[in-house]
């Protein structure tokens, strides 16, 4: 197609970009049907498995920064 037809090649265009987002969206579709989804509970006992590691890592970092900030106070 050339834009020499006028209208006709932007339609052509339109409906082949249409037809993209279509086919897209259906693989998605067919995709998700087969994800595994968690149980509630395998997620609820998960993110607190997240919660509670994100505070001991917090609480060590805490503890490293002070003992290294009190060392460079020393070395100064």
């Amino acid at each position: 197609m050339s834009r020499r037809t006028g209208n006709r090649w932007v339609f052509c265009e339109a409906n082949l970009v249409i037809k993209k987002i279509a086919d897209y969206l259906s693989g998605v579709r067919t995709e998700m049907g087969k994800v595994s989804w968690p149980t509630r509970a395998e997620l609820a006992e998960s993110t607190r498995l997240v919660l509670v590691l994100s505070l001991i890592l917090a609480i060590l970092i805490f503890f490293a920064d002070s003992i290294l900030s009190r060392l460079i106070d020393l070395l100064i």
